[in-house]
């Protein structure tokens, strides 16, 4: 991730600094190099006429516009469609592909039909206002109380524009104004993520976002910029394939046996 890493004493730490192994998908990387020795040693259990492709995605975690090399419009960020342009799934009947989540005890598989992740998104919201000296509030337009307001009402979204039945996250993450302990900015900035499973409810979402940002702004005499870009769409699994893995997950035994579960889905 494009984040330095502030822990100094770990032997993977990365040598570049402003990135760093924050979200294991090094340990996806070992996972499949993994699975490619082991299929290598059981080549002769694959039925004739089959080849198993394991497929290694660049930018698996999306990046900014312009950083990866890709059109954002069209690929949102990763290296998914670029793969699939260059002719990565001709051929391929399924897919089978995991993610670890460390917040899981070891020995467990969340695996189910349907939804398991959800389509992402990232929202940037700049507010503008005019700015002054700390000590003259009264002569400025303040875009951190502004956006302050903002935050709070973003956090209603989901409880006050959305049924009890939709499974969806608007989080902010990041708030940035201001340089000087006695100067009030011309602009703070917002930005942060959202998380839905279905079509409509993240066109509830932006729409909800889009109404409430200017308005509040309006309402404290500033003005506002909404940007969102959605990034990857929801995974769905298929009922057939999930059966497979729910089955070959049933046959393992001790010391590698696996729990197979629901809870926690979709993600």
């Amino acid at each position: 991730l494009t984040m330095t890493e502030g822990n100094n004493a770990l032997p993977y730490r990365s040598k570049n600094e402003g990135v760093a192994h924050m979200c294991g998908h090094d340990g996806h990387l070992a996972s499949l190099l993994g699975v490619a020795i082991l299929l290598q040693q059981r080549a002769d259990k694959i039925p004739v006429g089959h080849t198993v492709r394991l497929l290694f995605q660049p930018a698996e975690e999306s990046t900014p516009p312009g950083k990866a090399g890709f059109d954002f419009s069209k690929t949102g960020g990763g290296g998914a469609v670029p793969m699939i342009w260059d002719g990565c799934l001709e051929g391929v009947d399924e897919v089978y592909g995991w993610h670890n989540w460390p917040a899981w005890p070891l020995g467990q598989l969340h695996v189910q039909p349907g939804p398991v992740m959800a389509h992402s998104s990232f929202f940037d919201i700049t507010i503008t206002g005019r700015g002054g000296h700390g000590s003259q509030p009264h002569l400025c337009t303040d875009p951190i109380v502004c956006g302050a307001a903002v935050v709070s009402a973003l956090h209603t979204i989901v409880s006050r524009s959305l049924p009890s039945a939709a499974n969806a996250v608007v989080s902010v993450t990041k708030f940035h104004a201001g340089e000087r302990n006695n100067v009030i900015p011309d602009t703070a900035k917002l930005g942060g993520t959202i998380r839905d499973v279905d079509d409509a409810v993240f066109a509830t979402i932006k729409r909800r976002m889009d109404s409430l940002v200017n308005s509040i702004c309006k309402g404290f005499g500033c003005t506002a910029e909404v940007n969102v870009q959605s990034i990857y769409p929801c995974v769905r699994n298929h009922e057939g394939p999930t059966e497979v893995v729910k089955r070959c997950a049933g046959r393992l035994t001790d010391p590698v046996s696996l729990r197979v579960a629901d809870d926690g889905l979709p993600m």
